[in-house]
Parts: structure tokens; C-alpha cells; sequence
């Protein structure tokens, strides 16, 4: 009730409690799914609701990439590429990876419910993100072709490196993965 903004007709709850088998994580990653999709603005509030429409993903992974395919394409990007740095980030780490204006993706992202800002971060001004949950970043990062996540890690690697106080085991791993 609280992530969908209303009261959901008890037939869909059933089905959610079903299909998730009370994991909460679950729960609510098909609701924002829901939500983001458009699909929870069709279902009514009564009971009768037909539901047999509703795209109900089988696994917590599948409702994840759900929400993720549902975002505008350069949100959709900016998380695959910063899934790649697999840590809280801030955005000139994300511009370092093909992004003018990051923090303005950013932004949107987090009114999504996706990632979370937080203050007192590497990044210059303090100010840094993490994706909410390790599962959205594993996802994200699952959705990069193999080319393409290797050129990521190549570009991370060289970015931290010139940035100076970037741990090296941190450069390091990254070099490791563009090979």
C-alpha cells in the first residue's frame, strides 16, 4: 500500500503473497514494477479487478530488470554503467563513463526509488549514491554486454587511477575485468 500510493484490491494482494511467498524484498520490487510499468493505474480498486493481465515476474531478479527496462533509456544506461564501479559513486564518476550531467539522471533515479544519495562520499562536494539494494546493481550490471562491461572497466580503471587517492586494489580489479 505504501510503495503504490493506494489501497490494492485484496485479490491482487493474494496473488502477491503467493507468488512471492511473503519476501518483502520481493514484494516490492513487483509492486514498483507495477507501479513504473503503468500496470498498477489499470487495476481498480474493487475486488473484481481482473488480474490475469497483470505481469507478475516469477523471481525477485526478473521483477528487477522489469523495473530497470521500464526506465528511459539513459536512466536504463547511467545504471548499467555505474553498476560497474560496484560501490556508492558519485556523479563525475559516472561522467567519467560517457555522462554529461549526471547528477540530474541521478536525481530522477533516486525519486525512483533505485539508488539513494547519501553525503559524506569520495566524490567531490560530499555527495555520493548507492543503488537501494546489492540486487539492483547485480542486475543492472547483468544487463551490460560482455564488450561493452569490459570498455567500462577499462575506462573506471583509468579514471580512478587519475584521480589520485582511488585505493589500487580498487584500480586494480578493474583493470583485471577489462581484460
Amino acid at each position: 500500500t505504501t510503495i503504490a500510493g493506494r489501497e490494492l484490491p485484496a485479490p491482487l494482494v493474494a496473488a502477491l503473497a503467493q507468488r512471492t511467498e511473503g519476501n518483502p524484498l520481493f514484494v516490492e520490487q513487483i509492486v514498483l514494477a507495477l507501479r513504473d510499468g503503468g500496470q498498477l493505474a489499470r487495476v481498480g480498486p474493487s475486488e473484481s479487478t481482473p488480474l490475469d493481465d497483470l505481469p507478475l515476474p516469477l523471481t525477485v531478479e526478473a521483477a528487477v530488470q522489469s523495473r530497470l527496462d521500464h526506465l528511459p533509456a539513459q536512466e536504463k544506461d547511467l545504471c548499467k554503467r555505474a553498476a560497474v564501479l560496484g560501490r556508492a559513486f558519485g556523479a563525475p564518476e559516472v561522467d567519467a563513463l560517457g555522462f554529461v550531467r549526471a547528477d540530474l539522471l541521478l536525481a530522477s533515479l533516486a525519486r525512483r526509488d533505485l539508488v539513494v544519495r547519501r553525503t559524506r562520499g569520495r566524490s567531490t562536494g560530499g555527495r555520493e549514491y548507492q543503488f537501494r539494494s546489492r540486487l539492483v546493481m547485480d542486475v543492472a550490471y547483468r544487463m551490460i554486454a560482455d564488450p561493452v562491461r569490459t570498455e567500462l572497466h577499462r575506462r573506471t580503471a583509468a579514471f580512478l587511477a587519475s584521480t589520485g587517492g582511488t585505493d589500487a586494489e580498487e584500480i586494480a580489479r578493474h583493470q583485471d575485468r577489462s581484460r
